[in-house]
């Protein structure tokens, strides 16, 4: 990416996207960065 996330409320439109562009579910995501589905 060519910006740095500066607060948290950025995150979620990035994953989202992400996520979707990659065809990955939200728990496959989870897996992926190591964090839990419910904190996605």
């Amino acid at each position: 990416m060519g910006f740095p996330v500066r607060i948290v409320e950025q995150l979620q439109p990035i994953l989202k996207a992400f996520r979707k562009t990659r065809g990955l579910t939200q728990l496959e995501l989870a897996g992926e960065i190591g964090v839990t589905q419910q904190a996605l």
